[in-house]
């Protein structure tokens, strides 16, 4: 068992994005292995991407249907996770190919930092509205970079850390098939997978075009479309009533009760306690 932390970036061939990434890394000195996965936007490969694609399982869990970009970008990280098992790779870093990481993602691949079992953790958080306590979990690992475990879900699959014990679990959970989008096929609280974020991160984003957004807004139900007209303080006010009356859930936007819960119920249950007892971190403000 290999017990050095490898780094895998997830691209694709024909991608214009991954050269910034290839020359930053090789300018830190992290060794590196591309793994390319399937373009889901060639009409060609949609055949396949079905065989990889439980459509049942997610489209009762997320409550719509995926495009087959977002397919392919999502079975990217089950084919890491496969890699890992077949060469039984302790740990390992997964990057998707518009990250910028910091000098400091040297630092932890060079000390070869674990993560526990059953743990996922982040080196960035989109900016989303997600909450990680503000006491660190890890004491001796170094003053300027701290671990801290995420109160609720985050969305993170851009660049993290995961262990060989994690993939084997996702893949037995997933049956090695895409569930959902990439950050996570599963509800956490559920399987037992707790999230994590590094503070401060260690990576941020190349400023480009998504493979993805174009071929998602096709399925993905957006219930704000007057937002650009308003405040976002408004905008904020607005969403909590909205999330919290239930309504997306009884007008069937979202069928499973425990999605709907963990992506935001209870995000929107801590942002409430949060004004009293401020124990967390809001990952929304962190990042603007």
């Amino acid at each position: 068992m290999n017990n050095e932390i490898k780094v895998f970036i997830l691209s694709l061939k024909d991608s214009k994005r991954i050269n910034i990434l290839r020359k930053r890394l090789k300018k830190i000195k992290v060794n590196f292995t591309v793994l390319f996965g399937i373009n889901g936007n060639k009409k060609e490969t949609h055949k396949e991407l079905k065989e990889l694609y439980d459509k049942k399982k997610t489209e009762n869990y997320i409550g719509r249907q995926l495009a087959f970009p977002e397919i392919a970008a999502s079975y990217a990280h089950i084919n890491a996770y496969k890699i890992i098992k077949k060469n039984k790779i302790k740990s390992a870093i997964i990057i998707e190919d518009d990250v910028y990481p910091s000098k400091a993602l040297k630092w932890w691949v060079k000390n070869n930092i674990k993560i526990k079992d059953n743990y996922i953790l982040s080196f960035y958080s989109y900016p989303a509205l997600g909450f990680v306590y503000k006491k660190p979990n890890n004491i001796n690992i170094t003053s300027k970079i701290k671990i801290h475990d995420a109160k609720t879900h985050l969305l993170n699959s851009s660049c993290y850390q995961i262990n060989l014990k994690t993939c084997e679990k996702i893949l037995k959970l997933t049956n090695g098939k895409v569930c959902g989008v990439g950050d996570w096929p599963f509800n956490l609280k559920k399987t037992r997978i707790n999230l994590g974020v590094t503070l401060p991160f260690l990576n941020t984003f190349i400023i480009n075009n998504s493979n993805t957004a174009g071929a998602r807004e096709k399925f993905a139900k957006s219930s704000f479309n007057f937002k650009n007209k308003l405040p976002i303080v408004m905008q904020n006010i607005l969403r909590f009533f909205y999330y919290m009356s239930y309504l997306p859930y009884f007008m069937k936007k979202y069928s499973n009760i425990d999605f709907y819960h963990e992506q935001f119920i209870f995000k929107y249950l801590e942002l409430i306690k949060n004004i009293f007892t401020k124990k967390y971190y809001n990952t929304y403000k962190i990042f603007y």
